[in-house]
């Protein structure tokens, strides 16, 4: 007999369908009760895996998907930006999966991005320092050639201040 869970009425009824995915959720809730957000647990394994040097997964991996076939099955977006206006811009974003986010376009400070994959969908460039007509140094190497728009104000939503945001596209490029 398949046990039903209410929060997975979509779940598949084939024998441990049901109970596999009951057991995710539970997972996660465990995990948010911890402190860790689920919406980072693609990152973890990609973290994880990055740091492997590519020995195999455990056996315990085997029966799921790996973490690459499930990046080949969804579209990511990708932000080059500081990890405070990246994680914002993605965490606001509304879309899901969330973007990726570059965090100030060093690939060691985010080594599941792969750079290929970015440069051919293209990325949003965005920073709040400096000359925000021009592309900041530190992300000219990912970014380079990326199209810089006309900065904008963002007011905050009580007192008087604004902040004042550069952004740039860098469009996809041709493998």
């Amino acid at each position: 007999m398949v046990e039903f869970y209410p929060i997975l009425a979509g779940a598949a009824a084939a024998s441990g369908g049901a109970r596999e995915v009951g057991n995710k959720a539970w997972n996660l809730m465990l995990m948010a009760r911890a402190g860790y957000h689920p919406d980072f647990v693609p990152a973890l394994h990609h973290l994880l895996h990055a740091q492997s040097a590519g020995k195999t997964a455990p056996s315990i991996f085997a029966m799921h998907p790996c973490w690459e076939e499930r990046d080949r099955e969804l579209d990511h977006a990708y932000i080059i930006a500081s990890m405070w206006n990246g994680g914002n811009v993605a965490h606001y974003s509304g879309l899901h999966p969330q973007p990726r986010v570059l965090i100030d376009g060093l690939p060691r400070r985010a080594p599941w991005i792969d750079l290929a994959d970015l440069r051919t969908r293209g990325a949003v460039v965005v920073w709040t320092d400096g000359d925000l007509n021009s592309l900041p140094e530190s992300f000219a190497a990912a970014a380079a050639g990326a199209e810089i728009g006309a900065p904008f104000a963002l007011p905050f939503r009580s007192g008087e201040h604004v902040l004042r945001v550069g952004w740039a596209v860098l469009r996809p490029q041709a493998r």
